[in-house]
């Protein structure tokens, strides 16, 4: 049966009902920033065994397991764009996959860098009402997509020099931890907005990334929520990475609407959007995916009674993950029912 994880803020570690509430709607693993230890900001971005340990120590107080630790936009800023103090996150990030390994967090999140650490999108930002006059996120790109490089953006190849410069010296230290290094994909998944340059939007930017670097544990965060904006076959990215060992995590949301069609999506509920879920998880479970579903994040807000922690929808995202998966299982000619 396909695993669900839930993704959560530092915030949450505060609140250990909560923590227990996840056990309780079903949850077994989550997914947190690398920042949810709480000395990694006062220890020059280093992890300490005591830090992970007390974290670690909260989470299995409450039934849970860290499944992936995700670096944050800004740890590795200088050294995708090869600026001063690059080699220094990349030095940090080498001596933080191996205290994960040392803790059996297996998936390492990478997210590369993308052009909001250069240029503002949020022109591009909405928040329509939905359904019941909930609210959720529309990005229209149209405006943003056909701009001239800016001077102050790093070009394409130098950005793919910084980021296999970062991969070569981080890979190495995975393989010695045993730590899967899962690669989330530039969202929104285009080549520049606002004149600037992006990478890791296609298939095509990810076999160069394995390519160039064979490595077992180089794979894929396989958000099908951005493989879908993109325009290119999800269920074909299944099949063609779950063939390679690569899918590490999946980021399980729904969309409607793709870039190429029209230049605008919606991020809506997982029952909502153009994609079959089913059929998604299905493919996951054909090509023996052995990671979690992960709702990503709320994409449906200011539901009625709900809190800023978002819990209601919380609740009911972990519960279509889970009917999906029992469903996937049950449709396999298993049996279905929770362990």
């Amino acid at each position: 049966m396909l695993r669900i994880a839930a993704r959560i803020g530092p915030d949450w570690l505060e609140r250990p009902d909560d923590l227990v509430l996840l056990k309780q709607l079903g949850i077994d693993f989550v997914d947190m920033t690398i920042d949810a230890f709480a000395g990694y900001r006062n220890n020059d971005r280093r992890l300490s065994g005591d830090d992970v340990a007390r974290t670690v120590g909260i989470l299995e107080s409450a039934g849970l397991r860290m499944e992936r630790c995700q670096v944050t936009h800004d740890d590795l800023r200088n050294a995708f764009m090869g600026r001063a103090g690059g080699q220094r996150e990349i030095d940090d990030l080498v001596a933080n996959t191996a205290v994960l390994g040392e803790f059996d967090i297996p998936v390492l999140g990478i997210q590369v860098f993308h052009a909001r650490q250069v240029v503002s999108w949020d022109d591009t930002l909405s928040w329509p009402e939905g359904r019941g006059g909930s609210t959720h996120l529309r990005q229209d790109l149209n405006a943003a997509l056909d701009s001239p490089l800016r001077p102050d953006a790093p070009t394409r190849e130098q950005l793919w020099e910084g980021t296999l410069n970062v991969y070569r010296q981080v890979l190495p230290a995975a393989e010695e931890s045993g730590v899967l290094v899962a690669t989330h994909g530039v969202d929104p998944p285009v080549p520049s907005v606002h004149g600037a340059p992006q990478i890791l939007h296609n298939f095509a930017d990810f076999d160069r990334l394995f390519d160039e670097l064979p490595s077992p544990n180089n794979g894929f965060t396989y958000c099908v929520g951005t493989r879908y904006e993109s325009g290119e076959d999800v269920l074909a990215g299944i099949r063609k990475y779950g063939s390679q060992g690569r899918l590490f995590h999946v980021h399980f949301r729904n969309v409607v609407g793709t870039i190429p069609d029209g230049g605008v999506y919606d991020e809506v509920a997982p029952d909502e959007g153009d994609m079959d879920m089913f059929k998604i998880a299905q493919a996951l479970d054909e090509v023996g995916y052995k990671g979690v579903l992960d709702y990503d994040h709320p994409n449906a807000v200011n539901l009625i009674g709900d809190g800023p922690q978002h819990k209601i929808y919380v609740a009911y995202l972990v519960g279509y993950n889970r009917a999906i998966s029992q469903a996937v299982t049950s449709a396999a000619g298993q049996d279905a029912r929770p362990e």
